[in-house]
């Protein structure tokens, strides 16, 4: 699977308006991503520092969820985010032909699916790097990160479960119309995300127990992990 460099690099205009956006404008930069294709189209983009094998088992991962979903919503899903991309290109025409030269502002390619090496807080929203989010969509569910040193040690099971929930939070989105089927945000929407995750065969269950077990704090905005003790073996006591 071979990885796309992009060079050339966006630019937002320095006014009190969009200089509070620059930070968040800089995590859409696909110079700071490589990139891998996965399917239906769509593209993983990884930080630079992530390992070739990491990009290829998380496009992996993530492809097998992709597949595991209902079709019908695999495939409102898909319709949701190739009518916003066409959105985005319109957008683009209109800002060429009135002569803007910056673009607007907002994902580079829709979905933008991306594997994060710092806090995923910090490259949502700006600001400090914070929090204890593993995965987050954003940006009416066009944009898709993950962060990458906790995706690194979990299990394909746990990991499929955590991108399965993150999948559910993109249906509930493109179901937002219908308030008999979605419920509003808090914590009945996250059990229903990981419902809507175990009804496609990924449990959230499991995942939650390996992080009480694992996770030791969160600092600045990753994880700190509990060190385990090895244990000797009768020979070297």
């Amino acid at each position: 699977m071979a990885a796309r460099k992009h060079t050339r690099r966006p630019t937002v205009a320095d006014t009190p308006r969009t200089r509070a956006v620059k930070k968040k404008a800089a995590a859409w930069n696909l110079a700071e991503y490589r990139s891998y294709p996965l399917i239906d189209g769509m593209l993983l983009h990884v930080a630079h520092d992530v390992t070739e094998r990491e990009a290829v088992r998380f496009a992996g991962l993530f492809v097998a969820v992709w597949l595991s979903m209902a079709s019908v919503w695999r495939n409102r899903v898909r319709d949701f985010w190739r009518r916003g991309e066409k959105r985005r290109r319109a957008a683009l025409r209109r800002a060429a032909a009135a002569g803007r030269t910056r673009r607007p502002l907002g994902p580079p390619v829709i979905p933008f699916l991306t594997l994060e090496s710092e806090s995923i807080d910090h490259r949502a929203f700006g600001g400090t790097h914070r929090g204890d989010t593993q995965a987050i969509v954003t940006d009416v569910a066009n944009t898709l990160r993950f962060l990458r040193p906790y995706l690194r040690k979990l299990s394909d099971r746990d990991a499929k479960a955590l991108i399965a929930h993150e999948g559910a939070h993109v249906v509930q989105w493109v179901a937002r119309h219908d308030p008999q089927t979605i419920l509003p945000d808090g914590e009945e929407c996250e059990q229903q995300a990981s419902d809507i995750a175990l009804g496609w065969g990924h449990s959230v269950a499991a995942l939650e127990v390996w992080e009480d077990q694992h996770v030791k704090t969160w600092k600045r905005g990753l994880p700190v992990f509990i060190k385990r003790r090895r244990r000797r073996s009768k020979a070297n006591k």
